[in-house]
Order: structure tokens, then C-alpha cells, then sequence
């Protein structure tokens, strides 16, 4: 599993020569296309690929075993009550027990978890997010994700946080074990505009 965070501003129009220049691949070897959620897939690729941005930042995950989801997000200075709501009695309670300047920031990351998972749910997923616990500290990262109606199947996600700037935090879900998660950091690996 690699994902790569690219640190300068990459147009949806270069997407695909971007993935294709992580691949070692010519633009034209490399085919994006969208999913029924809008999310940029490779296709006819044994690759499971997904794209996360958060003002300015660009995560890339591809991955060959099994799907793959990313969610990042600026730290806010607070949380307002109806904040809590997505989250479980056991999420609650552990924030409550983090120190006060650090609250905003371990909420954060567990709605970051939280929504890489729900992201390989598909549609539908999020109404289920107050029943999806993702305090995985000290485990193998494996969540049990509640079945989101007839639109998204539940089952076992395998959640882990990933290095990110100050004021921020960033998560992934796979549908499988990730086993080694090797980030990167990268300029933007195509000449703007090509």
C-alpha cells in the first residue's frame, strides 16, 4: 500500500497523469474513470485507487489488495455539541478523557477513521455513522462496519491514521489487512498544465 501526499495544487485534468507518472506509466497507458459516487477509479486496473482533498492537500492511496479509502481534515478550533452526534458512547467517553487542548484534534481523527470506512461502504454508509466504533488503539485496526440498508454492505474495515501537516489529521480504510502503509511525499510529479 503506498499513498502519497503531494504538496502542490494538482487540477482534476492532471489527476490522471499524475497516477500514471506515480505508476511508471505513460498518461496514455493510465485511464481514470468515475464511479457511481463520482470517485475517480483506474480502469481495467487490478489497482484500487482513492483521492482525498482537504484545502490544498492531495492524498493518493493505490493499493493491490482489496479497496482502499482516505479522509483528511483541518482540526477546528472547536466542536459544538451536535458534533458529538456521529459518534459512539465509547468515542464520546474517550474524548471526554483526552485533556481539553487536545480534544478538537483526537475528534478529529476519529471522524477521519470514521468516514475513510464508511467511504468503502458506499452510499448510504454515513446514516450508520454514530453505530461505527473506531477506536482501534493498541489493535490490528480492524473495525466492524454496520450494514448501511440495502445500498451498502457492512463487514470489516481495517482503519489506520496516517502522518499529516500541523492542523491536521488523515486516515485510511481497507477492505483487507493493509500490512506496510508507506507514505510519501511528493511534489506535484507532473509539469502543471501537461
Amino acid at each position: 500500500m503506498h499513498v502519497f501526499s503531494v504538496t502542490e495544487e494538482v487540477r482534476d485534468d492532471e489527476l490522471g497523469p499524475v497516477v500514471a507518472r506515480l505508476l511508471g506509466r505513460t498518461p496514455s497507458e493510465v485511464r481514470l474513470r468515475h464511479d457511481g459516487f463520482g470517485r475517480p477509479r483506474l480502469d481495467a486496473e487490478a489497482i484500487a485507487l482513492s483521492v482525498c482533498r482537504d484545502q490544498g492537500t492531495l492524498l493518493l492511496a493505490l493499493s493491490a489488495a482489496g479497496s482502499v479509502a482516505l479522509s483528511a481534515a483541518t482540526v477546528p478550533a472547536s466542536f459544538g455539541t451536535g458534533a458529538l452526534l456521529p459518534f459512539t458512547r465509547a468515542e464520546r467517553e474517550h474524548a471526554e478523557r483526552t485533556p481539553a487542548d487536545r480534544r478538537t484534534t483526537v475528534l478529529t481523527q476519529l471522524w477521519t477513521r470514521k468516514e475513510a470506512a464508511l467511504r468503502l461502504v458506499g452510499r448510504g454508509g454515513f446514516a450508520r455513522a454514530a453505530e461505527l466504533d473506531v477506536l482501534v488503539d493498541g489493535t490490528d485496526g480492524s473495525v466492524l462496519v454496520p450494514q448501511a440498508g440495502m445500498l451498502g454492505a457492512g463487514g470489516t474495515a481495517y482503519v489506520g491514521d496516517l502522518p499529516a501537516a500541523p492542523g491536521t489529521v488523515a486516515s485510511l480504510a481497507t477492505s483487507e489487512p493493509a500490512g506496510e502503509v508507506r507514505v510519501w511525499q511528493v511534489r506535484c510529479p507532473v509539469p502543471v498544465g501537461s
